[in-house]
């Protein structure tokens, strides 16, 4: 499926407001996508295969390797003073609004790779996308005086 390190290429770039971070890992991506003889097919399918409630997580050590990252993230993003959804005290929201999303959602550094990476890409909308990909759509559409007013 799709390599972790693309995946939490667009999220450790946001945190540490590094584009150069996850560059090459993301045109290597686009690059091999690129090369699909229908690219817009193939996108609709890597969707649907990456639905993470088609496969057992106790069964896949891909269950595992996810939370152990998230978790692991979260982490980072605490120690650093940044409050997260799960926590009890909440710290000081990060500034870049890909970081507020993630850490404020339910969803795993994919949703976040193909809401930011691939949805743009999808031209139809009849496809059934999952709930915490179209939830991070929706919370990175969010107009910037509103989560401006949240920083302060």
């Amino acid at each position: 499926m799709i390599c972790f390190g693309v995946v939490f290429a667009i999220l450790y770039c946001a945190y540490f407001e590094n584009e150069e971070l996850g560059k090459a890992a993301l045109t290597r991506f686009d690059e091999w996508i690129g090369r699909a003889v229908d690219k817009q097919l193939y996108l609709r399918r890597m969707l649907l295969i990456s639905n993470t409630r088609s496969f057992s997580w106790s069964a896949s050590p891909r269950g595992l390797i996810r939370i152990n990252w998230k978790m692991s993230f979260e982490g980072l993003a605490c120690q650093d003073g940044f409050g997260i959804r799960m926590g009890m005290s909440r710290g000081r929201p990060h500034p870049n609004k890909t970081v507020r999303a993630f850490l404020d959602s339910h969803a795993d550094a994919s949703h976040l790779f193909f809401a930011k990476h691939i949805m743009p890409d999808i031209a139809s909308s009849d496809i059934d996308v999952e709930h915490e990909i179209t939830s991070l759509l929706r919370r990175l559409g969010q107009e910037d005086e509103e989560v401006e007013h949240e920083i302060l």
